[in-house]
C-alpha cells in the first residue's frame, strides 16, 4: 500500500491511476496541444510504481500504456475500418493487439527502472 497525504492507496486505485494517466497523456499532443501535462503524468506514473516490486512495475507499466494507446490511437478504427474493409470484429482485434505490443515498452520501462533501483 501506498500513502498520500495520510491516505492509503490500494493496487485497485493504484492500477486505474495508471490507467487514467495514460489515457490523460493523450491531451499532450494534437490537437490538444497541452504539452505541459507530460512532465506531471510522468512523474505520476513515476510515483505509482516508486514502491513496487519490478512485477508490479511492469503491471503499472502495462495499464499506463493501454490507457495511453488505447485514447491515442482510437483513430486507427476508422481508418482500418473504411479504408480497410474489415469487419468490426475483425478491427477490435487488431486494435486490441496492436495495443497489447505497444504498451509493453512502457512497460519495459518501469519494469526496468524498479530492477535497478528496488537493490
Amino acid at each position: 500500500m501506498k500513502t498520500l497525504f495520510n491516505t492509503t492507496m490500494t493496487a485497485g486505485w493504484s492500477r486505474l491511476a495508471a490507467l487514467l494517466s495514460g489515457a490523460l497523456l493523450v491531451f499532450a499532443y494534437a490537437p490538444f496541444q497541452q504539452s505541459w501535462m507530460v512532465i506531471p503524468i510522468l512523474v505520476l506514473l513515476l510515483w505509482l510504481g516508486r514502491d513496487s516490486s519490478p512485477r508490479r512495475a511492469w503491471q503499472l507499466g502495462y495499464l499506463f500504456g493501454i490507457g495511453w494507446f488505447s485514447a491515442g490511437l482510437s483513430w486507427i478504427y476508422v481508418s482500418i475500418d473504411t479504408f480497410g474493409g474489415l469487419p468490426v470484429v475483425a478491427t477490435i482485434a487488431v486494435l486490441a493487439v496492436l495495443f497489447a505490443y505497444l504498451s509493453l515498452f512502457p512497460a519495459l520501462a518501469l519494469w526496468a527502472w524498479r530492477s535497478a533501483t528496488a537493490r
